[in-house]
């Protein structure tokens, strides 16, 4: 929160409202908040005395999603690992706990959409790729709330491909058409943003197809007169460069050749500006940028001696400050390559007015502090042997670095690696908008050129898309607050009407949430309550209870509905959605599904459906619960469904069950009931074929006349102990979350997410040899102790080759990611 970006901030009529709101929140967030807002207190105090400053404190938050692939087959699993950092300095940040990370379609609806817990910056989550999932490019999108008040320029999006079996078959296209007038584009942009007439200049340049991509031209800069000023090429991402002297009133014209069709390609060159001062940047050496400043006879006429300032900066802050006076056509200085960080680093030239004049981007490369060592203990495995992965980081000086990593294992011989990973993403594609071809180019040792590309990229793409100078550019308004946790609100009213009711006092009752149960809190001048900083996670029951000052009841509670302030989507260009027509990815298609469809064979096996499915078959049949495989052991299910004389006779299902089941007793010391008299199982619940992961006492008091239908399940554990275990399958009638008392609110919440665990089952012996997995491994968490790690992958599914990836970030902000590929005979 120390860091300075220079732009013009207004601050939301609410943010009073919530410096009372965080009383609710945890010690941390509480002080974290109250310091943020301590300072827009002071701006407000200050600004009544003196004119408004452009320089606000502000912090930023970046987020990151590890993916465990860009390919995907309808009935598959998206598994995600959730990184949320300090923009500027790419440390995690702990100002946010919640995430909201969406599955959107070419279209722009809304196709899944998940709240992840942040704990120390970090969480993870998975989607179902539902059977009907149409083919087509999909995006990822992340985001925390107090993103949104800079728009989208922190926002994580990226895309994934979902092939169609059935149009793998028939090999038919499987992304939207192209419009009948899309044609591919040459742009021109000029080193320092403009052409000044008379001054030699660089002029960079970026080919693209109709879809973006970088294509291969050559053509040359043609003056009126029909002669070529300048000729240039495009190296094999569509970009390049080339130089020339502009001259006064003089039209240029493009001529080029797109080299792969032969076709022609034309373009414009921006007009030169008779008077005007740019900047050029040249690496010159390891230790020193060299920055010319260059202008014309016309302009240093009439700016003779004027004052003109160079900074550097990198995500808004700066890192270098000098002035010069305008004395010459060119003058050139040095900025010391060591007062930089590593990154994008925006090379401006300011009036004494400090208004930009010119800029230039330049990515400054700095030798790698970390050191990251990952290996198998073996090159290749039988089937169904363990590999043994051993993965050590280190400082530069050799010790111990402690870094929070997750790990997939994809099958390399249908999959190929990801070009997005999070050095590149951190480093390069966060920080210019829009989509970056191939960015692991410019990340690659053996790629002896990546610097001069990487230039060129900030050349061209940078020109425009850079996200500091966009917002520095754009004001601040700040509306959305950060996030400590779960808000539940609503309003009391009167009874008939609408008009709410002040100073109510309103408690909620939140038994399964992680700390604190119990919240109270009074309502304002509209009505309106808020409780906020909870952790609730899954599928729970709130109770919500108004009184008056004198503690009778009153009035009508309502409770909003969660997380219900959707962030706008927008249809994929068409420029974003690519045909994938090559021959790998067809191949992926067509054996990842049936790869699907041989991992449900195997869950037929291995696996059953959710308790409460009666078993016909005589053998023992296996479900997951509570994390746990179960089995069917051939105890009969008790079903029972319950009338009007039960609920007169029961009127609870505690009571109903220890007067139906044989072997029930109430648990005095803990609640609830128990079966058997030895281990004491507590059963486990399945409401509306839904698991109750938490345990959850107040199932219990349900009043029998909202209960459906009940079936008792005798299993037993399936894995290295065998224990019993009951399950209490309730179907519930619609009425039993219907409001009873106007002044009571009890209702069901989803809250966060509850992410599943990846699970692979073992193969019977006659699946043993089948692929029927395209991701064997998932583990979203893992930790270097004392600088090293050890993950134990099962080999269950075969494949001649897997590739282990692994992505993270260490507690003093470097991006890690690495591959490496083992063998499976």
């Amino acid at each position: 929160m120390n860091i300075i970006i220079e732009s013009s901030i207004t601050i939301g009529t609410s943010l009073l409202h919530y410096f009372l709101k965080i009383q609710h929140l945890p010690p941390i967030m509480k002080s974290v908040l109250s310091a943020f807002l301590l300072v827009f207190i002071t701006v407000i105090g200050n600004a009544q005395q003196q004119a408004p400053s452009n320089q606000m404190k502000l912090f930023f938050e970046k987020a990151y999603l590890h993916i465990d692939r860009e390919y995907y087959v309808p009935g598959d699993d998206v598994w995600f690992k959730a990184y949320l950092l300090n923009a500027q300095t790419n440390y995690p940040i702990y100002t946010s706990n919640n995430l909201y990370v969406e599955l959107i379609a070419p279209d722009a609806s809304l196709t899944s959409k998940e709240v992840i817990r942040l704990e120390n910056g970090i969480g993870n989550g998975d989607f179902k790729l539902p059977d009907s999932l149409t083919a087509g490019t999909y995006r990822i999108r992340a985001y925390t709330n107090w993103m949104r008040n800079f728009g989208d320029n922190f926002i994580f999006e990226r895309t994934i491909k979902i092939g169609s079996k059935t149009i793998a078959a028939t090999n038919k296209k499987q992304f939207g058409k192209t419009t009948a007038n899309s044609n591919p584009r040459l742009q021109f942009f000029p080193e320092g943003g403009s052409l000044i007439s008379g001054v030699a200049s660089v002029v960079a340049f970026k080919a693209e197809d109709i879809y973006g991509k970088g294509i291969v031209v050559q053509g040359d800069i043609i003056d009126s007169k029909g002669k070529s000023v300048a000729a240039f090429k495009s190296n094999n991402l569509g970009m390049g460069s080339c130089n020339f002297v502009p001259v006064a009133d003089e039209v240029y014209d493009v001529k080029a050749t797109i080299i792969s069709s032969k076709k022609s390609i034309s373009s414009d060159i921006p007009i030169p500006l008779s008077k005007g001062i740019i900047i050029a940047v040249t690496d010159i050496d390891t230790s020193f940028l060299q920055v010319a400043v260059k202008t014309n006879k016309a302009t240093l006429s009439s700016l003779q001696n004027s004052l003109l300032i160079i900074e550097a900066k990198h995500t808004g802050k700066r890192y270098f400050d000098d002035s010069i006076r305008l004395t010459a056509e060119q003058i050139t200085i040095k900025i010391p390559k060591a007062n930089l960080p590593q990154g994008i680093i925006a090379i401006t030239l300011l009036d004494e007015k400090r208004r930009p004049n010119s800029e230039r981007l330049f990515y400054n490369e700095k030798s790698n502090p970390l050191k990251f060592s990952m290996a198998t203990n073996k090159k290749s495995y039988m089937a169904q042997e363990n590999t043994i992965v051993n993965i050590n980081t280190l400082d530069i000086e050799g010790h111990p670095l402690k870094a929070n990593l997750s790990m997939a294992v994809v099958d390399a011989s249908i999959v190929p690696i990801s070009t997005t990973n999070i050095v590149n993403y951190l480093l390069l594609q966060s920080e210019l908008k829009g989509d970056i071809d191939q960015p692991d180019t410019y990340f690659d040792k053996n790629n002896n050129d990546r610097l001069k590309q990487l230039d060129l990229l900030l050349l061209t793409q940078g020109w425009r898309d850079f996200v500091w100078l966009r917002l520095a550019q754009q004001g601040i308004s700040v509306k959305y607050i950060p996030e400590g946790g779960i808000t539940i609100s609503g309003k009391v009213k009167k009874e008939f009407g609408d008009k709410g009711l002040p100073n109510m006092n309103v408690t909620l009752f939140a038994t399964q949430a992680k700390g604190n149960k119990l919240f109270s809190a009074q309502t304002d001048s509209a009505g309106k309550y808020y409780f906020d900083g909870l952790n609730m996670t899954g599928t729970q029951r709130i109770k919500v209870v108004s009184r008056d000052n004198k503690g009778k009841k009153g009035g009508f509670v309502t409770v909003d509905e969660l997380f219900n302030n959707q962030l706008p989507t927008k249809a994929l260009p068409i420029t974003e959605q690519a045909p994938d027509t090559s021959l790998s990815f067809k191949q992926f298609i067509t054996s990842a599904s049936q790869r699907v469809l041989e991992f449900e064979k195997v869950k037929q096996l291995e696996i059953g459906e959710l308790p409460g499915v009666t078993v016909t078959s005589t053998k023992a049949k296996t479900s997951i619960l509570g994390g746990r495989p179960l089995m069917d052991a051939g105890y009969k299910d008790s079903v029972f469904s319950p009338d009007a004389l039960d609920m007169k006779r029961y009127e609870t299902l505690e009571n109903y069950l220890v007067h139906k089941i044989n072997g029930a007793q109430i648990d005095v010391e803990k609640g609830g009931i128990f079966f058997g008299n030895k281990n004491k199982s507590r059963p486990r619940f399945v409401i509306d074929n839904r698991e109750d992961i938490f345990e959850r006492l107040d199932y219990y008091a349900l009043p029998v006349n909202v209960i459906s239908k009940i079936v008792i399940q005798h299993l037993l554990t399936a894995d290295d102990s065998i224990n019993d275990v009951y399950v209490v399958n309730l179907t519930l009638k619609p009425e039993a979350n219907q409001q009873a008392s106007p002044d009571l609110v009890s209702k069901e919440i989803d809250g966060y997410y509850q992410a599943r665990s990846f699970y692979v089952p073992q193969p019977k012996a006659s699946l043993a040899n089948k692929s029927f997995l395209t991701t064997l491994f998932w583990q979203p968490y893992i930790e270097t102790e004392n600088g090293n790690a050890k993950v134990v992958i099962a080999n269950k599914s075969t494949s001649p080759k897997w590739s282990i990836i692994v992505e993270g970030i260490t507690e003093n902000g470097l991006p890690i990611s690495n591959s490496i590929n083992y063998e499976v005979k």
